[in-house]
Protein backbone atom coordinates (compact mmCIF):
# COMPACT_ATOMS: atom_id res chain seq x y z
CA UNK A 1 0.00 0.00 0.00
CA UNK A 2 1.20 3.54 -0.74
CA UNK A 3 2.42 5.76 2.08
CA UNK A 4 0.95 9.27 2.43
CA UNK A 5 2.00 12.13 4.72
CA UNK A 6 -0.47 14.68 6.08
CA UNK A 7 1.15 18.01 7.01
CA UNK A 8 -1.17 20.22 9.07
CA UNK A 9 -1.24 24.03 8.96
CA UNK A 10 -3.56 25.59 11.54
CA UNK A 11 -1.66 28.67 12.61
CA UNK A 12 1.45 26.58 13.03
CA UNK A 13 2.95 23.92 10.77
CA UNK A 14 2.95 20.34 12.01
CA UNK A 15 4.73 18.08 9.53
CA UNK A 16 3.80 14.41 9.41
CA UNK A 17 7.03 12.48 9.82
CA UNK A 18 5.46 9.02 10.13
CA UNK A 19 2.92 8.77 7.32
CA UNK A 20 -0.11 6.52 6.87
CA UNK A 21 -0.46 3.57 4.52
CA UNK A 22 -3.64 3.85 2.47
CA UNK A 23 -5.03 1.98 -0.51
CA UNK A 24 -4.89 4.84 -3.01
CA UNK A 25 -5.26 8.58 -3.57
CA UNK A 26 -9.03 8.42 -3.01
CA UNK A 27 -8.44 6.88 0.41
CA UNK A 28 -5.90 9.63 1.16
CA UNK A 29 -8.51 12.23 0.19
CA UNK A 30 -11.07 10.68 2.55
CA UNK A 31 -8.48 10.50 5.34
CA UNK A 32 -7.59 14.19 4.87
CA UNK A 33 -11.28 15.19 4.93
CA UNK A 34 -11.96 13.30 8.16
CA UNK A 35 -8.78 14.66 9.70
CA UNK A 36 -9.71 18.30 8.98
CA UNK A 37 -13.28 17.84 10.22
CA UNK A 38 -12.11 16.21 13.49
CA UNK A 39 -9.64 19.03 14.07
CA UNK A 40 -12.30 21.70 13.44
CA UNK A 41 -14.74 19.97 15.80
CA UNK A 42 -12.18 20.01 18.61
CA UNK A 43 -11.36 23.74 18.30
CA UNK A 44 -12.70 26.37 20.66
CA UNK A 45 -16.13 27.74 19.79
CA UNK A 46 -15.06 31.12 21.17
CA UNK A 47 -12.97 31.84 18.11
CA UNK A 48 -14.42 33.95 15.30
CA UNK A 49 -12.66 31.98 12.62
CA UNK A 50 -10.81 28.81 11.86
CA UNK A 51 -8.58 27.92 8.95
CA UNK A 52 -7.02 24.48 8.64
CA UNK A 53 -4.99 23.24 5.71
CA UNK A 54 -3.66 19.74 5.15
CA UNK A 55 -1.01 19.14 2.50
CA UNK A 56 -0.88 15.51 1.41
CA UNK A 57 2.48 14.20 0.22
CA UNK A 58 3.35 10.86 -1.35
CA UNK A 59 6.27 8.65 -0.28
CA UNK A 60 8.61 10.60 -2.59
CA UNK A 61 7.70 13.84 -0.81
CA UNK A 62 5.70 15.33 -3.69
CA UNK A 63 2.52 17.17 -2.74
CA UNK A 64 -0.40 15.33 -4.34
CA UNK A 65 -3.30 17.36 -2.89
CA UNK A 66 -4.24 20.08 -0.45
CA UNK A 67 -7.39 20.27 1.64
CA UNK A 68 -8.50 23.54 3.23
CA UNK A 69 -11.32 24.28 5.62
CA UNK A 70 -12.17 27.86 6.52
CA UNK A 71 -14.95 28.97 8.83
CA UNK A 72 -15.49 32.65 9.63
CA UNK A 73 -18.01 34.43 11.83
CA UNK A 74 -18.49 38.09 10.92
CA UNK A 75 -20.55 40.28 13.21
CA UNK A 76 -22.85 42.82 11.59
CA UNK A 77 -23.48 46.07 13.34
Amino acid sequence: MPLYFFDVHDGKIVPDEVGTELADLDAARDFACHMVLRMAASMSLRRDGVQIRVNVRDAAGARVMTGTLMFLIEKTE
